[in-house]
């Protein structure tokens, strides 16, 4: 933003090139950047007021009742499109890379057991969810599980009105408030690449990812209390009151929250106390457990993110590293062998089932978890050790 605004007050092709240069290596460190070219679209709108949609050019009058005074040399509608295309390109590119690499990776494959209908109803509740947590941060966790088929109809019809509402009020006021057209937009445009109509993972929405939409509400909320409050009496009074009030409950809030997040076990009890039905949070508790020793506690976490989701492949390998360590030989291998149906590359739970298969005298099937492990992880210097004494084993020195 820094290197076009310095474009922005004095254009040359040098300064264009450096924002260009700076916009790929964002892309390159974060592809949600690809909203950013639209985002600069909005802010030649307002603030700097770039656009010029009639020929002739705005009195000090309209000026002052949109916004302000263009910082830099004020262009037509098209000139500011064509100045953005090569920004677009680079965008486009950045996300179909994205897309390939997700799908390789087996990040998208979930979005196939949800129809277009449900991720629509998905994203509505989401959009309108991440606007509540903003003015009332509670039951904050980090992930919340996508509810899939099970979301209530009115919630989506309860999230559709109020996005309309808004847009409406919004849309209606921009004239001689440019900002609320700006931030709302903002919002809207820079959450929608994960907000799940490409459902990537199996979260509703992730506050990770708001750090940036957020920033449009944040244009609005001052710009909006300033306008209220500016021919009231007490305006001034009533904001630095409000400030000084909110901020101290904030910074309480924020400290009550970063407690939570002092260790894996106190994090994920809290996020299942405030999410329903969440596998991952059970299953990351159960490993949490499982390496304090808590093997009984572990189990049981571990079975209850399976009974949610069935063909979810690391409780499994947690169940199994569970009955390990009880000795509890058997159901190890059970479960170690139900990943692997689940996930056959899990190169931890073929080298776990070798283990465990010596240990039942299964050297044949050992070998050949060996074997896999060694394919998927070759540097496993412990597991070709292992492998290479079973399958050479050392000759019996010869009686004098």
């Amino acid at each position: 933003m820094a290197a076009y605004l310095r474009y922005v007050k004095r254009p040359c092709i040098s300064r264009y090139l450096l924002t260009l240069l700076v916009f790929a290596m964002g892309l390159m460190a974060k592809p949600m950047l690809v909203t950013v070219p639209l985002i600069l679209l909005l802010l030649d709108y307002w603030p700097l007021g770039r656009i010029r949609f009639t020929k002739s050019n705005p009195d000090k009058k309209q000026q002052t009742a949109t916004g302000p005074k263009s910082l830099g040399k004020s262009l037509s509608a098209f000139n500011i499109f064509l100045e953005k295309i090569p920004f677009f390109i680079l965008a486009a590119a950045s996300a179909a890379v994205t897309i390939i690499v997700m799908k390789r990776a087996g990040h998208v494959a979930h979005a196939v057991d949800l129809t277009f209908k449900y991720r629509i109803a998905s994203v509505l509740v989401s959009y309108t969810g991440c606007i509540l947590k903003m003015f009332w941060p509670s039951r904050l966790a980090p992930f919340y599980p996508h509810p899939g088929t099970t979301l209530p109809v009115w919630k989506a019809i309860v999230a559709a009105a109020v996005l309309l509402l808004l847009s409406v009020t919004f849309f209606y006021y921009t004239r001689r408030r440019r900002y609320l057209l700006v931030g709302w937009l903002w919002y809207l445009i820079t959450l929608l690449p994960v907000i799940g109509l490409l459902q990537v993972g199996s979260q509703a929405m992730a506050d990770r990812y708001t750090y940036v939409p957020l920033i449009g509400l944040f244009i609005i909320v001052p710009f909006a209390a300033t306008d209220l409050l500016r021919k009231m009496q007490y305006g001034k009074f009533i904001l630095s009151t409000s400030a000084a009030v909110v901020i101290p409950v904030l910074m309480l809030c924020t400290y009550q929250q970063l407690s939570l997040w002092r260790n894996s076990i106190t994090l994920f009890e809290h996020t299942i106390n405030v999410t329903d039905n969440n596998y991952l949070a059970h299953n990351n508790l159960a490993n949490a457990l499982g390496e304090k020793g808590q093997y009984n506690a572990a189990i049981e976490h571990g079975l209850e993110s399976l009974r949610i989701r069935p063909e979810y492949d690391v409780p499994h390998y947690n169940l199994g590293m569970a009955f390990y360590h009880k000795g509890n030989t058997e159901k190890a291998i059970s479960h170690w062998t139900q990943t692997l149906q689940l996930n056959p590359k899990y190169p931890d739970a073929h080298y776990n089932l070798a283990i465990a298969l010596i240990r039942q005298n299964e050297t044949a099937r050992a070998v050949e978890h060996l074997k896999e492990e060694l394919k998927l992880n070759p540097n496993h210097t412990r597991a070709r050790k292992i492998l290479s004494d079973l399958e050479n084993p050392a000759l019996p020195i010869p009686s004098r």
